[in-house]
C-alpha cells in the first residue's frame, strides 16, 4: 500500500468533539486527511473507554485514508502495526533511554518511577463495504504536557512532561506524520 503524502489535507482544530469523527466525514470529499485538535470533547478509546486530555496540553489527531482499491486483511494489520512503531519511534527519539513499549494492538506506556503506565492510544476505524475496507481512520492521543490526570487514571497514565521530556507538540506530530508513512 503506498501513500502519497503530498496530497494529504491537513485540517487543525480549537476544539472539536472527536477527530476521528471529523476525519470520517472529511473522506466523504478527500483521498488523504490528517486532522488535529487542541483539544477533544468526546475523544474516545476502545470499546467504551474515552481519551482524557485537557485543552493544548496533548496531541489528538487523526489520519483517515481512502482506499483506492481492495486491500487485504494482511494490510489492515500492517496499518495497526504501522501505528503503532510510528508512535513508540518518534517517541523514543525524544528521550536517551529506552522508556516506550508498545502494549499490542494499541497502547503505548512510558517507563515512570519503575513502572509503566500508558502515554498513547491508538484507535483504528475501518469503513467496509460489503467485504471490502474503504477506509482507514487512525486516532492518535499522546500525552504530552499534562500535569495531571483524574484520580481514577493517577496511577495508570502518564505523560512526556511528567517523565522529565519536555517536548514541542507541533514537533512531535510533523514527526509522527512523517514516520507513519514512512513505514
Amino acid at each position: 500500500m503506498k501513500i502519497n503524502l503530498e496530497v494529504a489535507k491537513y485540517y487543525s482544530f480549537q476544539s472539536i468533539t472527536s477527530t476521528n469523527d471529523f476525519a470520517r466525514e472529511l473522506l466523504a470529499d478527500n483521498d488523504l486527511v490528517i486532522v488535529s485538535a487542541l483539544h477533544q470533547t468526546k475523544g474516545r478509546g476502545r470499546n467504551i473507554n474515552q481519551w482524557y486530555g485537557s485543552y493544548g496540553n496533548n496531541i489528538y489527531a487523526s489520519i483517515g485514508i481512502k482506499h483506492k482499491s481492495d486491500i487485504s486483511t494482511f494490510t489492515l494489520a500492517v496499518i495497526q502495526a504501522a501505528s503503532s512503531l510510528a508512535v513508540k519511534n518518534t517517541l523514543s527519539k525524544l528521550s536517551k533511554e529506552d522508556l516506550f513499549r508498545i502494549k499490542y494492538p494499541n497502547d503505548i506506556y512510558a517507563l515512570h518511577q519503575g513502572n509503566y503506565k500508558k502515554i498513547s492510544g491508538i484507535l483504528i476505524e475501518h469503513s467496509f463495504a460489503g467485504s471490502g475496507c474503504i477506509s482507514s481512520i487512525i486516532g492518535i492521543g499522546i500525552n504530552v504536557n499534562e500535569k495531571s490526570f483524574p484520580p481514577e487514571l493517577q496511577h495508570t497514565a502518564v505523560s512526556l512532561s511528567q517523565i522529565g521530556i519536555n517536548a514541542d507538540i507541533n514537533q512531535i506530530k510533523d514527526d509522527l506524520t512523517h514516520n507513519f508513512f514512512e513505514l
